[in-house]
């Protein structure tokens, strides 16, 4: 993954270098024409001012961060939640353990049909489609990286407390993945993340749909996000204020040349 990002950076150096040499210019803006798609989204992790002339100004969908994992994958989510109850028979668990590892190949075409997902399955991995296309990936993958990590601890913990209390281990961690698969629902969406109509079923859900960059760096003072990284040992309390005072500097900005009535 770090070398992935570093071949990244390293591209849109040379093709600069190259295009100036041949007297061109290679435009990274995420929204350089009007009319013509852009590239990238707006989230605290990867919010820039060229996203933010994209998503939620001249493109749909707007910054609305949710998952696109598949018919057959979601199908099989919901009957996971559905069957996984009570005390189980060890028949019974080896049955959901077994339909769990036979997931089957899925095809591109099957995963990959819907191109307006910020976050989608695509065959073999998820795709983050969300970094604007002048920027560094490496703090965008840092926050990712970052907070599978935080969710895996979890997840064995809560296993642990489980098999603490006497269920069995394989039986705690289908339990555990259920509540996961419940809790994920608001995220996953299969429709069209172009539409007017994701953007208000994404507000009955309790989804966040931050328009500029300002206030999507907000998300940096919020308690929880100062104790995921330090805990996690990621950035320090000095670094986090570092973050902070910046975000607040923008939105103070921004709040300035807003205009005021009367």
């Amino acid at each position: 993954m770090n070398l992935a990002v570093d071949h990244n950076v390293l591209l849109m150096d040379i093709m600069e270098k190259v295009a100036h040499k041949h007297d061109f210019r290679v435009l990274l803006h995420e929204k350089p024409y009007a009319g013509v798609n852009g590239s990238g989204m707006s989230c605290a992790s990867i919010a820039s001012a060229g996203n933010d002339h994209r998503l939620g100004a001249n493109e749909a969908p707007p910054a609305i961060i949710s998952v696109f994992i598949g018919e057959h994958l979601s199908n099989l989510l919901d009957d996971l939640e559905k069957n996984i109850k009570g005390t189980m028979s060890p028949d019974r668990k080896t049955e959901l353990k077994l339909d769990i590892g036979r997931i089957p190949s899925v095809m591109l075409d099957n995963t990959d049909r819907n191109r307006t997902s910020p976050f989608a399955f695509t065959g073999n991995k998820f795709e983050f489609r969300a970094v604007g296309s002048s920027a560094n990936c490496a703090g965008s993958m840092t926050v990712l990286n970052t907070i599978v990590a935080a969710r895996l601890i979890r997840f064995k913990q809560d296993v642990d407390a489980l098999i603490k209390k006497g269920t069995k281990k394989d039986e705690a961690i289908l339990r555990v993945l259920r509540d996961l698969i419940a809790g994920s629902k608001a995220i996953r969406f299969e429709g069209n993340g172009y539409g007017d109509e994701w953007v208000k079923e994404a507000a009955k859900r309790g989804l966040n749909n931050v328009k500029d960059t300002p206030r999507a760096l907000d998300v940096w003072q919020r308690d929880e996000t100062r104790k995921l990284f330090t805990d996690m040992e990621v950035l320090s309390p000095g670094e986090m204020n570092a973050g902070t005072s910046r975000a607040a500097q923008l939105h103070a900005e921004s709040a300035d040349r807003e205009p005021r009535s009367g």
